[in-house]
């Protein structure tokens, strides 16, 4: 190898994509189950309100 230093600093960088690009997924995935929840829980309030009490 021409420049050894390289091969430290690259297996650095690519940890740090790596990272980043899992919290990314994680954000997705919560939201996503943001969602879900939301949506169940406008469905639950929405049976709530139509029976008649």
């Amino acid at each position: 190898m021409e420049k050894p230093h390289l091969f430290k600093y690259n297996r650095h960088r690519l940890a740090q994509l790596l990272t980043i690009e899992r919290e990314r997924e994680l954000v997705k995935e919560a939201e996503a189950s943001t969602q879900e929840v939301a949506a169940s829980v406008s469905s639950t309030s929405v049976e709530t309100a139509d029976s008649p009490e």
